[in-house]
């Protein structure tokens, strides 16, 4: 989960802008409805937090940073986690791909 959080803000900074968006994974978030529509993000899984985030900042909307402590607590202490190995990486994998390189298509149509 760490690492995959690590990636997803690695490439979060190349698609938005290094450090437009702090952690796109954790946190409490509130997206203003008419800019969260309009992003069109397709995400319905743990892709969709870093999607809508990337598309509501190339949509102009303002982005509010909160320090959010993340804690992993373990199966053993209560901890359960949504994300799934497999299936989560592959789509957040294709999520960034889709991202960056629309990303790299915007910045050469400059």
């Amino acid at each position: 989960r760490l690492r995959a959080r690590q990636i997803t803000i690695f490439w979060t900074n190349f698609e938005a802008g290094a450090g437009v968006i702090t952690d796109p994974m954790c946190g409490f978030r509130v997206y203003p409805v008419d800019a969260a529509l309009a992003a069109g993000a397709r995400g319905d899984a743990m892709d969709f937090d870093p999607e809508i985030a990337v598309k509501m900042v190339w949509g102009g909307a303002p982005v509010v940073n909160l320090p959010t402590r993340v804690r992993y607590v373990p199966r053993e202490q209560g901890g359960v986690s949504h994300f799934r190995l497999v299936r989560d990486n592959a789509l957040i994998s294709w999520m960034h791909t889709r991202l960056s390189l629309t990303r790299i298509a915007r910045w050469l149509a400059r």
